[in-house]
């Protein structure tokens, strides 16, 4: 793996701060959860239309990070910034709000699980 140079890891820190904090200024980007239809969110995430469906299971981080990657989707992110941005936004979210989450990734798992 190649190591990244300062200015560039700094620049990703610039980055995440700055996406963390716009984010956190308009949190009804990411919570509530968004999509609340498990079929839509199946569509969304496109497992039904896969060749060979996906053998991984989803957790609600992961739906998530999905949202967040949206939020900065017209924008040059780095993966580690979504990911460091999607961490923090867990982290402080309000046991409520992880549980939306958390119930769309078991609704959405048991869905997957008839399509293999």
């Amino acid at each position: 793996m190649l190591k990244m140079s300062v200015m560039e890891r700094n620049r990703l820190i610039q980055q995440y701060e700055l996406f963390l904090t716009m984010i956190l200024e308009d949190r009804q980007q990411v919570f509530p959860l968004p999509i609340r239809d498990v079929g839509t969110m199946m569509k969304r995430l496109s497992y039904v239309n896969r060749r060979s469906p996906r053998n991984k299971s989803v957790t609600g981080r992961g739906i998530l990070k999905y949202f967040v990657s949206l939020t900065l989707r017209d924008r040059n992110v780095h993966s580690s910034v979504i990911g460091l941005t999607t961490d923090s936004l867990w982290k402080s979210a309000t046991s409520h709000e992880r549980a939306e989450y958390v119930i769309m990734s078991k609704d959405l798992n048991k869905r997957m699980m008839r399509f293999k």
